[in-house]
């Protein structure tokens, strides 16, 4: 059995010290190790970063790190978002598994190590969500307490952050990126459509492998490239929040009906997952509520409703999803009450 391999795919742009802290997260504890010679891979895509400070950045590392350990790939133009770039990156996978890490986060000292020790005594894993550390006041994304522990899709998809350890095979064979002309969601899509196919799905705990932290302590005046920043409280881009949201609804649920999992399972991942993502993470009635007139707002809630009402979603989804917490949302929309629904 070949030895497990990783690599890191770092979407940046604009970063400087915090790229630079990411990249050195993992490559300083590997660079002198032979016995990790061709296991270990950091890939930087850069989304033709404008920032001088950035660009002198990627230049120090090309020249500190050989080629073997890190490659940086300029994308010819400026895409605005996340999901380019870790296409991109994923276009120079060579490892047996992918693990994304943003650069304004890095890795624990002796992860990647560990995370390696657990593939190789795990071939079978496609799939790794590991311990995380929050820093500067955000929230944890994850918290796992045991050391290793396969999990279901119903468990794995409570948590649809890309930032997880994926089988690079597995991703190639489902032909699956990140879909570019999604401006929020494209992750959680991307995350769910893996696991509905992948087998193996295990929580790796015991060890704070990924720390994100935005700025922390650095000046977040020099480090201005969040790739995926929008404000979703005004007309446009709500209203781009809200059709994406249901583009993710609508792809989860033609996912699923393709996964080899029984109704019972389908149905408690539609109303404990998708929904409660659908309702409370994206905050649609909110979100919805800032769509700036009345008929584009009407023109979501229809889509909405006529993908509640076709066989995607199903009679037994409706009827479990109205004994859920987001029952009365679901009702308004079923009933076709916009304005119900907005005040409920």
């Amino acid at each position: 059995m070949p030895l497990s391999s990783l690599t890191i795919a770092v979407p940046t742009f604009n970063r400087s010290e915090l790229l630079q802290r990411c990249v050195e997260s993992v490559l300083l504890d590997v660079t002198d190790r032979p016995d990790l010679e061709g296991r270990v891979r950091v890939v930087v895509a850069d989304d033709l970063s404008s920032s001088p400070a950035a660009t002198a950045t990627l230049d120090s590392l090309r020249e500190r790190f050989s080629s073997d350990r890190l490659e940086v790939v300029r994308l010819p133009r400026h895409t605005g978002g996340a999901s380019t770039p870790r296409n991109t990156a994923l276009d120079h996978v060579e490892t047996s598994h992918v693990f994304f890490v943003d650069s304004d986060d890095y890795v624990g000292r002796g992860s990647v190590e560990r995370l390696l020790d657990i593939l190789d005594e795990h071939p079978e894993l496609d799939y790794v969500a590991v311990n995380n550390v929050s820093e500067a006041g955000r929230a944890r994304e994850l918290t796992i307490d045991t050391d290793f522990e396969e999990v279901d899709l119903l468990r794995a998809a409570t948590s649809l952050s890309c930032k997880r350890i994926f089988r690079t095979s597995t991703v190639n064979e489902l032909g699956l990126r990140f879909d570019e002309s999604m401006t929020v969601f494209e992750d959680f899509q991307f995350t769910f459509s893996f696991l509905t196919h992948a087998k193996h799905l295990a929580y790796v705990g015991g060890h704070d492998y990924y720390h994100f932290s935005g700025h922390g302590d650095i000046d977040a005046a020099k480090e201005d490239g969040h790739l995926s920043r929008r404000d979703h409280t005004h007309g446009y881009f709500a209203h781009h929040r809200v059709a994406d949201g249901i583009r993710f609804l609508e792809h989860s649920l033609l996912e699923l009906s393709a996964a080899e999992v029984g109704e019972d399972v389908r149905t408690k991942v539609v109303t404990e997952v998708l929904l409660h993502r659908f309702f409370k993470v994206m905050n649609m009635q909110r979100t919805l509520g800032f769509v700036n007139n009345r008929s584009r707002q009407r023109g979501l809630f229809r889509t909405l409703r006529t993908l509640l009402l076709s066989p995607l979603f199903g009679k037994e989804c409706a009827a479990a999803a109205q004994e859920t917490a987001y029952g009365t949302h679901v009702q308004t929309i079923l009933d076709d009450d916009l304005k119900g629904f907005l005040d409920a």
